[in-house]
């Protein structure tokens, strides 16, 4: 009865906020009612009111069991901390969260990487680019992640001598690797 009334102000009546207070009104009886949560996720959207959004998204993520789904929801999530609250270190929180569900999550992977250099926190950088190492198989481009790690922690930590082993080891991993060379030969040239 009550979700019959909250679409009726929703959909026919065009009152967004009335039929909140209706399907609110449900989940306190329900707190678990997933049609309900859809449609107060389809209406704090349509009204851009985000941080009930990411109320219902966190209310959504206790009721779903399926990984991949929950993996949606917090995309989702990361990029309303994105792009809606400009919070970068929130949403890297969020896309932790996927790792936590899908250690190999090549997506939330890069995400986290692109955040965290956006805001300089090379440390845990190098630590996300090591794990992206674990889980690719490509030479090329182990060889690339090895060289943005030795480029951190040479330009960002001042750590010369962290950056000619880094250097190395993507030397060791392919002997001829033309970049590893030039870096190694301008990091010396460099540090005299």
């Amino acid at each position: 009865f009550q979700s019959d009334i909250a679409r009726i102000y929703e959909n026919q009546l065009n009152l967004p906020e009335e039929a909140i207070n209706w399907y609110n009104g449900i989940l306190e009886v329900v707190p678990s009612h997933s049609e309900t949560l859809t449609a107060l996720e389809n209406l704090y959207t349509s009204i851009e009111h985000w941080r009930e959004l990411i109320q219902v998204f966190e209310l959504q993520l206790n009721v779903i069991e399926a990984h991949d789904e929950k993996v949606t929801i917090l995309n989702k999530m990361a990029a309303i901390y994105e792009s809606e609250f400009e919070s970068l270190k929130d949403a890297v929180s969020i896309f932790e969260r996927i790792l936590e569900i899908d250690s190999t999550n090549m997506k939330a992977i890069l995400n986290i990487e692109r955040l965290l250099r956006q805001v300089g926190e090379w440390s845990k950088l190098i630590e996300v680019l090591q794990k992206h190492i674990e889980l690719t198989k490509e030479p090329d481009e182990i060889v690339a992640l090895y060289l943005q790690i030795g480029e951190i922690y040479y330009k960002e930590l001042g750590r010369v001598d962290k950056a000619e082993e880094i250097y190395n080891a993507a030397r060791d991993f392919d002997p001829n690797n033309a970049d590893a060379l030039l870096a190694l030969s301008q990091l010396y040239e460099r540090s005299g």
